[in-house]
């Protein structure tokens, strides 16, 4: 079997799956000094590329299609914060200390003038497999919303803005093989 291509049982590829405990969520500048920050039972990340079409008259055809601009979005829903996280004492590599606050802002920092925190990496990393899901670039949180489930732990949905995203290297290459 190639590089990179599923083995599939019952139209599922095991091996390809991450669970929601397994798959970590972590911060940093970089992959390398990349910190866990907690856990997430499902996340997604978007990227639309808008597009602007040259039209000329007789053709219901477009005579070129071009590029215009990016945009990077995204979503983790049930985010379940390190301990460090919620007590705000997690540091993170040259950007201060992490809090639920860092992923929701207060009203009153917007209207005193203060900066919304950003942060230069995020990535989701399958601990088991030791691989990269996928990874964000200079994000920030665009809302924030707390779910309480009975007999579970209170997590977080995050939306954020980015400026880049991919898949990851270490994900597209993956073989099917469990170890």
């Amino acid at each position: 079997m190639a590089d990179g291509i599923a083995q599939y049982t019952n139209g599922v590829a095991s091996s390809l799956l991450v669970i929601g405990y397994r798959c970590q969520v972590r911060v940093g500048t970089s992959a390398a000094d990349a910190q866990v920050i907690g856990f997430v039972d499902s996340a997604e990340m978007s990227k639309q590329i808008q597009t602007q079409k040259a039209q000329v008259l007789d053709s219901i055809f477009p005579a070129s299609i071009d590029a215009q601009a990016i945009s990077v979005s995204g979503r983790m829903t049930g985010f379940l914060a390190s301990p460090a996280v919620y007590r705000g004492t997690q540091q993170y590599n040259g950007g201060g200390k992490i809090s639920l606050s860092s992923f929701n802002p207060k009203s009153s920092d917007f209207k005193s003038g203060k900066v919304v925190s950003k942060f230069k990496y995020l990535d989701f990393y399958d601990e088991k497999k030791k691989i990269i899901i996928g990874w964000i670039d200079t994000l920030i949180s665009t809302g924030f919303t707390i779910t309480m489930n009975g007999g579970s732990y209170v997590k977080a949905n995050v939306s954020v803005e980015a400026i880049d995203m991919s898949s990851g290297e270490d994900y597209e290459s993956q073989t099917d093989a469990e170890e």
